[in-house]
């Protein structure tokens, strides 16, 4: 189906499936968090993903070429920032709107930002540090300083936010060569090994009404980490990234209708002003790859 289409095309598209993929992973881990405990939404939701990655491994890369990767390391690195991710995020989740989380959620690409400076050397001009400054400042919009919203939950989201960056810069360093099941599977088997164990000491097993629930979390986690980490790295990042503010719009829909969660003013306003820095963020890192390109040092 995606034969035809040219690499950014299928980046746009897989981009599309895999951030709309966890926004119902995400309402699956906030809709299983009101019956179960954290550790065992995270850790059903976990085995689901790891045993759809297993089924589907012949058409992800196979699972000899993911197990036998020479890039363990780096894989271990996301597998444990993601075991961060799932615990701070489904915390958050399960005590905030849907929409409050991913205001603070959408801060991972002026973090990933920041945090290339040191890890990969990058330089940042003038006026992206103004946009990140924008950016950082939708946030004291939607939680204004002495209002006591920066609870215990908000800071789970911002811990989260931080892990995010870290995957996502740990995702540079793998090839074309890595498998796209190896996206998937390295993440969640850590997650379902370490959150498992928990919720089995807890007694916790999940009903038979909710099975399917935790099936759909399952599936939809791998194929977001799948479609997102094979879209990164067959598309530009100024391509896809923008994408990820779909999710937004979910939160919207599936609050409303699971949750009847109504979002306050100044929280839609500060992540207008966070969602139109990262865009103009990504717009700059565009038209600066392009410049680069066109430049005769570049001929």
């Amino acid at each position: 189906m995606l034969s035809g289409l040219s690499p950014a095309q299928k980046g746009i598209f897989l981009a599309i499936a895999g951030f709309s993929a966890f926004a119902v992973s995400d309402t699956c881990a906030k809709w299983l968090s009101q019956t179960y405990s954290i550790e065992a939404a995270i850790a059903y939701i976990s085995l689901f993903s790891v045993l759809c990655g297993v089924l589907a491994s012949p058409l992800l890369g196979g699972l000899g070429r993911t197990i036998g990767t020479k890039k363990k390391h780096i894989h271990l690195g996301r597998a444990v920032s993601n075991v961060f991710i799932a615990f701070f995020v489904v915390q958050a989740f399960a005590h905030l709107p849907l929409t409050t989380v991913y205001t603070i959620l959408f801060l991972a690409p002026f973090i990933v930002t920041l945090l290339a400076i040191p890890v990969h050397g990058e330089k940042v001009s003038p006026r992206h540090w103004l946009v990140i400054a924008a950016g950082f400042s939708g946030i004291l919009v939607a939680f204004p300083p002495g209002t006591g919203s920066y609870n215990l939950w908000v800071l789970s989201a911002f811990a989260a936010t931080f892990f995010i960056a870290t995957l996502g810069l740990l995702a540079r360093k793998l090839g074309p060569d890595e498998t796209v099941l190896s996206l998937s599977l390295y993440p969640s088997s850590l997650a379902a090994l370490v959150f498992l164990s928990m919720a089995l000491w807890q007694g916790a097993y999940p009903s038979l009404s909710d099975l399917p629930i935790f099936m759909l979390g399952g599936i939809m986690v791998t194929m977001g980490l799948s479609c997102i980490g094979h879209a990164f790295r067959i598309s530009r990042y100024a391509v896809v990234s923008p994408f990820n503010y779909l999710q937004m719009i979910w939160a919207l829909i599936f609050g409303a209708v699971l949750f009847r969660d109504a979002p306050e003013s100044n929280m839609l306003l500060g992540a207008a002003i966070i969602i139109g820095s990262g865009l103009t963020l990504i717009l700059m890192e565009r038209n600066g790859r392009r410049r680069q390109a066109s430049s005769p040092s570049s001929l």
